[in-house]
Formats: structure tokens, C-alpha cells, sequence
């Protein structure tokens, strides 16, 4: 029944494995059987881990069988003095055309690692096979190949080929990795030939002259390379050296002391070349240069005119000092390609990248001197990101450097010399992406006549330590930005100074200060900004612009001098500027024209500002004096935000006229702000006045405005406007904020009256805050269409007169020692809080005593809540709270003069509020001292609960007589519709009273006294605790007693006695 069936056992004859039937005798078994006897010769070990079954029907039928294992077999010999766990077998198996190929069964791996140890290791022209395979495998090579007998423990990730010969390993066919894909390294410190061979099921290849050492662990610590060459040719009709017939590794690795190559070296993605004498990790993390044995080469890399590499990646490192890299050749990447040299590079030939995403061109010389140059005669391109690094000079002969991909965004261009970088006449730096950028960065910069640095898509970035020389002709050329930086003298002349679509950026620092940039003449062309920066002085003087569409094609000018800056264009008028203006200077700034208007933004900002010009701009201003005060009358137009700071002094306005149409307003000062609005006087001879009239400060930011005194100076506002329809109004001071008003006279025929010409301030919202001091506003309308109106004064006072505040949102005033109000109307869309730290006085005020202040009338109305609560007391005539909810609350008490009216008439607002819809039509009034309600100056209103609460004192509903008969008296009158009404003191007094309420009224008195007199009412539960505590403790016992003579039956009519008391009891109660 096993006759198809064949397993793996150990000849002695033929000192080899070899596959039999299963019904076949070894040595020491019967057919049939299936394990070996103690006597048998063949190792416990490999019986244990090869004595299976294999179904071979299909080997049979293969295109080859395995020919005998043994040691070495065409071209690949293992090397018998080495440990048996590293001699591999070699077998062999035919191609299709009948050709005998060399099939290796690799030894047991460790750690994932197979090493094997050759005398040689030669891949001819018919190839080889490594097996890798625990259960055979089918192969391009040889086709189906039986299970490897040393991988029952699993196969390999990394197949180490490690050769001791005298002569180089050649390398002319295709090794193919036979079962799971692995790694294979080729090391050979002889050297190693390779002439056409290739890699199938291989996914990192690595040739190396480099001796490997080993962790404990069976893993690979480093290669050690002394010595040795790797030569890359072609068969003759051929270019290729390495792969490029379907036969590719992923990746390919060569570290040796010394690579030629003369052919082309392919991989599926990535080459990685290390030159020179090295210690290489295995992780490549480490690369560290050593002293080689032999002679040393004349060079680390030699790229003969026929040579080249291809690959998504190539990585090529030469580290050995003074030994350099030529390239006449083909150097071609997809994606990166990186050259790294400790010696000097010479490039005639074409060195490339093709991605046009993600790609990358870097050349680097580590050395110093002369020996670090990079010489370059040929091209150098890429379609993505480029980079070119000397250690010395950097010389571009007749040809370019160039990224030449125009359709797609790409990476920058970046040139970076220790030395000078040298074009000669016509040469050129360029970078043609889409969006690709240039850097350079050199201790000098020679551009011979014509020659140029061209960013055609992007940035141009050039940095010279020293000077900058271009001679007539030259060009610095930008689609985008050109940054120019120079560490001496900038002088450009006459010459063509571009940035199509972007900005010039010219730069000079040097100790010597004076005309340390000193721009006049040539062509300044630029899409966007003009940005100008000095060290020292600058000095700008007849400008010209090239124009497009009667506006300047610069958008922006940006210019700073770390001295004086200077920019006088009296004599040329200048155009509507397209972009922005910003001009800063260390000492002073001088600007003189008739006007700067621009379609961006206008920074001015310098120690002190002398301001000859009228600003218009379609976005910002910004004027920013560092040390003086910043005084202002000229006008300011702005689409976007105008920002007005004094960062040491004050800010003084006189009649400004501040707008910004789109954005916010910002005036900031370290001192106080003034803002004023003058006077004139026009005399009227016929009239008993002078007419005056008033040229109001008028700030409107349709965004938002904020006022504000950021030191310790108050913010002092007369007869001024702001608005911010869409936006918030915030003024604010650490000591102290006043709004007043100018009294104007006005004269119609013979007679002049007084006019007040109000503040006015409305915004989405509006917040006056004051962290010290106090707040005085005055002949104010303050309005917030949107959200919240809050006044707060953190530390002292607030007093509001003569005003009115309408809110859409909340309405909060607040402050933490007295608030005053007089003559006041607040209205509310949502809640309205009025809250002080100490005493609320309402057409009151204290000076020191309490003053009543006649003819003011104060309202304070809100569709919410509408609480006055202080911490201490509350003094209040005619004053009318209204709201869906009204609260009036004192930590001490409340003095009312006359015309309180408090009306709770519930809202729709309060209703729908899940949280507050309990308080919808209460009005409370509360205090933790006496609280005595006077008809003849409360009137108490509500449609829900009427709350009167004494916490500590005595409630007082007082009552008068009247003389007129019945109608005539005057007492308190609480009337709900809706609710209840609880009275509740230490002690209440109801002296007459007309009660009304749709559910219970409560009495409570907290020390049982409870004074009524002439109460007009329906009244449930009105009753002192003590009294109900009687009825109750009567209540109980007798029902204990009753319940105690029911369960015992004793005397029936002692239990109806019982009863009739109970009744008595209760109907007693019901009447109290």
C-alpha cells in the first residue's frame, strides 16, 4: 500500500540523504517500517526530525529529479573544515534545456539564519538553486525540488553564503531561493565577479568582500571589510551586469573596499553601495570607516561610461578618506538616489532621479580642501528633490543642475558649499518643478556674466557668508519668493532681480552698519512681496514698480534696518501697492508721501514714528510705537483689522476716524488712552452763545473692537462712537475707566441750547471691565444686539447715569464694592443680573450718607431673570424690576424709599428651560435682616410663587387705616394666578393684607410668632410650627391609645370615647 510512497533516509554507501520507497529496507528495518533501531547509523537527531512520509508522485513527474547530494558540485564547493552545522549539500537538478544546475540544501537555521560555509561559491551561467523548502517546492530553475532535510525546524529568513577562497566568487547567473522567499548574502573577501547573474525569489541579495561575524544568537553582528573588489560587466550583446531580465532582486546591497562598474546594476528597489574600508552592521546602522589591508585603491567608486545603476532607490557611500567617486556614466533612480564621498566627486556623466512625488537627488563630499570639490561637467537632474553638499567649491561648468519635471509639484533644489560656489558664464542652477524650490548656501557667490540661479516654479533661497558678486547680465530669478542673505555688503545693481509670482527677500548683516543695503536702480519684478532687511541702515529712494492693472505687480513691502529707516518717495507718487506694507525700524522710521494705500495690510513699527501720510488699506493697519506715545488725527481705512499701540506710553486721539469695514479695532496702550472729540467754536454775534460742535472720535469695527489701557493708565473716552455690528466690543483698564459726553450749543435765531453729544457703543456684545479702580459711565447708550452687555469692576466702583443698555443676550453689572445706579434703563432678551460686593444703590448714592436722588427713574427689564442681589444692602427708589422671574436679594437689608415695582409676569424663555422653568413667574425677595414690605412703596406682582424671606429677622407686610371708609386702607396686596405664596421670617407681621393665590399659602415663623391682623385671604395651612406640633403629638397619642383599646376589645365604649375625641381633634385642626 506504500509502494508511491517515499520517505527520506541516510546512505552510508553513498554518504549522502537520499529518497527511497517506503516498502524498501534500510539498514536496520523491514520494509514498512517507520522508525530506526538503536544500531542504526543514522543520527537520532535527523531520524527524529526527517522520518516522515512524502507523496513524490508529482517529483516523478517533474521536468527533473534530483541528481546525488553531495559537497560540491559545479562551481560551489562547501568547505569540509567547517562545523558540519554550516556545511551545506549540494545536489543537482536540470533545467528545461537538460543542463545540470547545482541545488544547495542549506543547513538548519538559527535565530531565522542559515550560514553556510564554501571553499567556493560560484553561480555560472546555468545558475543555481538554494532550497529553502520544508516540503519541496517548485522552481523557475530546475523545477520541482524535494523538501530540504535540514529545515524541519522552519526555513530560513536570511541565507548566508560565506566564502574562504583566494580568488573573487563569480557571479554569471541566476540563484534562485527554491520554497519561502529569504535573503541572500554572497561574502566573499576575495572579491566577487559579476557578469550577468540575477536573483529569483530573492528579496534582499547583498555581495560583499566583508568578512561576517556573528552573535551568540546565530544573528549577523557586522561585516568587516579589509579588502576586496566587486566588478559589475556585462556578456557580450549585453548591458546588464546584475538583473534587468525578469530576474531582479528587491534589494541589493554591496559593501567592499573598492566597486567598478562597466555594466548596468538593477534591482527591484533598492541599491545600497558602501565603499571603503568598514565595520558595516547588519542593520546598516552603523557604518564605521577602519584601516584596509593591501593597497589601497585610487578609487571608492568608479562608474565607467557604460556602467550605471538603476533601482526605485540607489544609497552609494564612499567612505574612505581621499579615495573619490567617478562618474561617467548612468546613475538612475526612481525614487532616491543619494551619493556620499569622503573624497572629491567628478561627474560627467548623468546622474537622475525619475519620481515625480517622492524622488530624490543628494551629493555629498565629507572631506576638506581641495579634495572635497565637486567638479561637474555633466548633468545632474532629478524630477523631485535635489541636494548637492561640498565640502569645499562647487564648480558648474557650461552645463546645469537642474530639476526638470514641469507638470507635477516636486521637492526643492538645495546646494550647500563649504567653499565658493563658482557658475561660469551661461551655467545654471534651475529648478523647472512645479512648485519646486532652490536653496543655496556658499561662503561666496560668482555668477559670471549671463549666468543664473532660477527657481522657474518656486523659492529661491541664497545665503552667502560673505559677499555677493553677479556681474552685468547675471539674473537671480524666482517664480515664488527669492530670499537673497548675505553676511557683508548686499549691493545689487543693474541687475534682473525677479520673483514672478512671489517675493524678493534681500538681507545683509554685517557689523558695518551704514548703506549696509542701498537699493536703487535695476529691475524689481515681483509677483508678491518686496521684503528688505538690514542690520544697519536702509535707504530706499525713487522706487519703481513694474505695474499691472494701475497697481504695483509687488504685493507686499516688507523692509526693516536695525538702525534708521529711511523711504522718501515725495517726489514719485506712489501706486496703489497690491499687497502689503510693513516697515520697522530699531531707531526711527521716516515716511514721507502723499499716501501709502494698499490692497493688504500697513505695519508700521519703530521706537518712535513720524508719520507723513495718510493710510489706506483694503485688510490691515498696524501702528505700533515702541517708546514715544502714538498721537493720531490723520484717518485710518481699513477692510481688515486696524491695531493701534502704544507698548511704553499712551495713545491720544483727537476726532480719529478709525473704520474697518470687515474686521476689528484694537487700540492698546501701556499708559492711558485718550480718545477725544473736539470742539469747534463757530461765534454767533446775534446769539446769547457761541455755537460749539462737536467732531466726534468715531471708531467703527464691523468685526469687533477692543479699548484698552494694558499698564496701569485708565481709558478715557468723550463723546465717542464705536461700533462693531458684527463683532464684540471690549474696553478694558487696570485703573479705571470713564465715558462722558460733550455738551455741543446749538443756536437757532437769538438763542443757543445745550445739546449732549453721548457716547455710543454697540456691538454684538459689549463688556466694560476694569480690574482696578473704578467705572464711571455717563450719557452712554451701550447695546448689544447678539449676546451678553456686562459691566465689571473687579476691585471698586461702578456708576452708571443717564444711561441705557439693551441686550440681546444677558445683561450682568457687577461690582465688588459699590454699584450705583441713576437713572437707568436696562432691558434684557435673556437674564439680567445686577450684582454688588457690597451695597446697591438705585437713584441713591452714598456721600458719605445715604442721598436721594430726585427725577431719575430706573428700569430694569429681562424676559428671563431679573435678580439685584448684593452682599451687603440694597437702597432703591423708583425703581421698576421686571422679568419671567424677579429676585431681589441683601445680605443685609433693603431700604426702599418709594415706587418699587417688582413684576414676575413668566416667559416663554423661562418656560422652555429645563432648568429654570420651576422659577417661571416667582418673584422672591429675600434678606438676612429685617424686611418690611410697604404698600406705599412696593407694589409685588407675579403669576407664579411670591417668595418673602426673612432668613433672620422679621417679616413685615405693614397695613394702613384708611379715613375714607371701607377701600380707603392701604395694604400689601400679593396676587398670584398661578402659584403660591410663602411669607417666612424669624417672626412675621401681617398688619393687613390681601392674599390671593391659585395654590397654598405658607406662614412659617422660625420662633413661633406669627402676628396677624385684617388678613383678607383664603388661607391653607397658616399656622405657627409650635401650634402644629401640638396638634400633632395630641394626634399621635391618641391614635396610639385607640389603636391599643381596638386590638384588645375590652370596652367597647371607651373605644367610642376615644373616637369622638379623635373626631374633636381633627376638626379642631381643620379649623386652624
Amino acid at each position: 500500500m506504500n509502494k508511491n510512497s517515499y520517505r527520506i533516509i541516510y546512505s552510508k554507501a553513498r554518504q549522502m540523504f537520499v529518497a527511497v520507497a517506503e516498502n524498501v529496507r534500510s539498514q536496520t528495518k523491514t520494509s514498512g517500517q517507520s522508525e530506526v533501531s538503536t544500531q542504526s547509523n543514522i543520527d537520532k537527531t535527523e531520524s527524529q526530525a526527517f522520518h516522515q512520509l512524502w507523496q513524490v508522485k508529482a517529483l516523478v513527474a517533474s521536468i527533473s529529479l534530483w541528481m546525488p547530494l553531495a559537497p560540491v558540485y559545479a562551481g560551489i564547493v562547501a568547505d569540509s573544515a567547517a562545523n558540519a552545522a554550516n556545511r551545506a549539500v549540494i545536489g543537482a537538478g536540470k533545467n528545461s534545456a537538460g543542463t545540470v544546475v547545482p541545488v544547495v540544501n542549506i543547513q538548519t537555521p538559527k535565530n531565522g539564519i542559515s550560514h553556510n560555509i564554501y571553499k567556493q561559491f560560484d553561480v555560472l551561467a546555468e545558475g543555481a538553486v538554494l532550497n529553502n523548502s520544508r516540503q519541496g517546492a517548485t522552481t523557475k530553475t530546475v523545477g520541482n525540488v524535494a523538501a530540504n532535510p535540514f529545515l524541519a525546524t522552519g526555513e530560513a529568513r536570511v541565507i548566508l553564503n560565506e566564502v574562504n577562497s583566494s580568488a573573487a566568487s563569480r557571479f554569471e547567473g541566476n540563484l534562485e531561493v527554491a520554497g519561502q522567499m529569504a535573503d541572500v548574502i554572497i561574502a566573499n573577501p576575495s572579491g566577487i565577479s559579476i557578469k550577468g547573474g540575477g536573483f529569483i525569489n530573492a528579496n534582499k541579495a547583498i555581495f560583499t568582500t566583508g568578512k561576517p561575524q556573528l552573535n551568540a544568537d546565530g544573528s549577523i553582528k557586522q561585516f568587516t571589510v579589509d579588502q576586496g573588489k566587486i566588478t559589475v560587466s556585462a556578456n557580450p550583446n549585453s548591458k546588464f551586469g546584475l538583473g534587468g531580465n525578469n530576474n531582479d532582486a528587491n534589494y541589493v546591497d554591496l559593501y567592499a573596499r573598492a566597486l567598478e562598474l562597466s555594466a548596468e546594476l538593477r534591482a527591484k528597489n533598492d541599491i545600497q553601495v558602501i565603499a571603503g574600508a568598514n565595520n558595516v552592521s547588519a542593520d546598516l546602522q552603523d557604518v564605521t570607516a577602519k584601516t584596509g589591508t593591501g593597497t589601497a585603491p585610487t578609487l571608492a567608486v568608479d562608474v565607467k561610461a557604460l556602467g550605471g545603476m538603476y533601482a526605485n532607490n540607489i544609497y552609494l557611500m564612499g567612505t574612505e578618506k581621499g579615495l573619490g567617486v567617478t562618474n561617467a556614466g548612468t546613475i538612475q533612480a526612481v525614487n532616491n538616489l543619494v551619493i556620499t564621498s569622503a573624497g572629491k566627486i567628478e561627474h560627467s556623466g548623468t546622474i537622475s532621479s525619475n519620481s515625480k512625488t517622492q524622488g530624490l537627488v543628494n551629493i555629498q563630499t565629507t572631506g576638506t580642501g581641495a579634495a572635497a570639490d565637486i567638479n561637474s561637467s555633466g548633468s545632474i537632474n532629478s524630477n523631485s528633490m535635489l541636494n548637492i553638499d561640498s565640502g569645499n567649491n562647487l564648480n558648474v561648468n557650461a552645463k546645469e543642475i537642474i530639476i526638470n519635471n514641469g507638470s507635477l509639484a516636486s521637492s526643492p533644489l538645495m546646494i550647500n558649499t563649504k567653499g565658493n560656489l563658482n557658475l561660469a558664464a551661461n551655467s545654471r542652477i534651475f529648478n523647472d518643478a512645479q512648485s519646486g524650490d532652490v536653496y543655496v548656501d556658499a561662503a561666496n557667490i560668482n555668477l559670471a556674466a549671463n549666468a543664473g540661479i532660477t527657481s522657474n516654479r518656486g523659492t529661491a533661497s541664497i545665503q552667502v557668508q560673505k559677499d555677493l558678486v553677479a556681474a552685468k547680465g547675471a539674473k537671480l530669478i524666482a517664480a515664488k519668493d527669492l530670499n537673497v542673505l548675505s553676511n557683508g555688503k548686499l549691493s545689487l545693481t543693474e541687475n534682473h532681480i525677479q520673483a514672478s509670482l512671489g517675493s524678493i527677500n534681500l538681507q545683509a548683516n554685517s557689523a558695518n552698519t551704514q548703506n549696509l543695503i542701498d537699493l536703487q536702480g535695476g529691475t524689481i519684478y515681483a509677483g508678491k512681496d518686496l521684503n528688505l532687511y538690514s542690520s544697519g541702515d536702509l535707504n530706499l529712494k525713487n522706487l519703481g514698480f513694474s505695474l499691472e492693472n494701475a497697481a504695483t505687480r509687488v504685493k507686499n513691502i516688507k523692509a526693516y534696518s536695525g538702525r534708521d529707516l529711511v523711504w522718501n518717495n515725495a517726489d514719485k507718487a506712489l501706486p496703489l501697492i497690491t499687497g502689503m506694507v510693513q516697515l520697522d525700524a530699531a531707531n526711527n522710521l521716516t515716511v514721507t508721501a502723499k499716501e501709502i494705500s494698499n490692497k493688504d495690510s500697513i505695519q508700521l513699527h519703530a521706537n518712535q514714528i513720524a508719520l507723513n501720510s495718510a493710510l489706506t488699506s483694503q485688510k490691515n493697519i498696524d501702528v505700533s510705537s515702541e517708546i514715544a506715545d502714538l498721537v493720531l488725527s490723520q484717518a485710518l481705512k481699513a477692510q481688515g483689522d486696524i491695531n493701534l499701540t502704544a507698548l511704553a506710553g499712551g495713545v491720544t486721539a483727537n476726532s480719529l476716524k478709525a473704520t474697518s469695514s470687515a474686521g476689528k479695532i484694537s487700540i492698546l496702550a501701556n499708559k492711558n488712552i485718550n480718545l477725544n472729540s473736539t470742539q469747534t467754536s463757530k461765534a454767533m454775534p446775534s446769539a446769547d452763545k457761541d455755537e460749539l460742535t462737536t467732531d466726534q472720535t468715531v471708531i467703527s469695527g464691523l468685526k469687533g473692537v477692543t479699548l484698552g489701557s494694558i499698564g496701569d493708565g485708565t481709558v478715557n473716552l468723550q463723546s465717542v462712537q464705536v461700533n462693531a455690528s458684527q463683532g464684540d466690543i471690549l474696553v478694558s483698564s487696570n485703573n479705571g475707566i470713564n465715558l462722558k459726553a460733550n455738551n455741543d450749543v446749538v443756536v437757532t435765531g437769538d438763542t443757543g441750547r445745550f445739546k449732549t453729544v453721548n457716547n455710543v457703543l454697540k456691538g454684538q456684545t459689549v463688556s466694560i471691565e476694569n480690574s482696578k479702580s473704578d467705572i464711571k459711565i455717563q450719557n452712554t447708550d451701550l447695546g448689544s444686539t447678539v449676546g451678553k452687555l456686562a459691566i465689571n469692576s473687579r476691585a471698586g466702583m461702578s456708576t452708571i447715569i443717564d444711561s441705557v443698555l439693551t441686550s440681546k443676550g444677558n445683561t450682568e453689572l457687577y461690582a465688588k464694592d459699590l454699584l450705583t445706579l441713576q437713572g437707568v434703563n436696562a432691558t434684557s432678551d435673556q437674564h439680567l443680573a445686577v450684582s454688588s460686593g457690597r451695597t446697591v444703590y438705585s437713584n441713591a448714592e452714598y456721600t458719605p450718607a445715604t442721598k436721594w436722588i430726585a427725577n431719575k427713574v430706573t428700569n430694569l427689564t429681562s424676559k428671563g431673570v431679573t435678580s439685584v442681589t448684593a452682599t451687603g444692602n440694597q437702597v432703591l427708589q423708583n425703581t421698576n424690576l421686571t422679568g419671567g422671574a424677579v429676585l431681589l436679594e441683601a445680605g443685609g437689608f433693603i431700604l426702599g424709599q418709594t415706587g418699587l415695582n417688582l413684576n414676575a409676569v413668566g416667559s416663554d424663555l423661562l418656560k422652555n428651560d429645563t432648568k429654570l422653568n420651576s422659577l417661571n413667574g416667582d418673584l422672591t425677595i429675600q434678606t438676612n435682616s429685617n424686611l418690611t414690605i410697604d404698600p406705599k412703596v412696593y407694589s409685588l406682582k407675579a403669576v407664579g410663587d411670591i417668595e418673602l424671606v426673612s432668613k433672620t429677622g422679621t417679616l413685615t407686610l405693614k397695613g394702613y387705616g384708611g379715613t375714607a371708609g371701607n377701600g380707603s386702607e392701604q395694604v400689601v396686596k400679593l396676587d398670584t394666578a398661578n402659584g403660591g405664596i410663602n411669607l417666612e421670617g424669624a417672626k412675621v407681621d401681617i398688619q393687613g393684607s390681601q392674599l390671593t393665590a391659585q395654590k397654598d399659602i405658607k406662614i412659617v415663623s422660625s420662633k413661633d410668632e406669627v402676628l396677624i391682623d385684617g388678613i383678607k385671604n383664603s388661607l391653607k395651612e397658616v399656622v405657627s410650627l409650635k401650634y402644629t406640633k401640638e396638634l400633632n403629638d395630641e394626634l399621635k397619642d391618641l391614635n396610639n391609645s385607640l389603636i391599643k383599646e381596638e386590638s384588645e376589645l375590652i370596652n367597647k365604649a371607651r373605644y367610642n370615647d376615644y373616637k369622638s375625641e379623635l373626631d374633636s381633634i381633627l376638626e379642631k385642626r381643620k379649623k386652624n
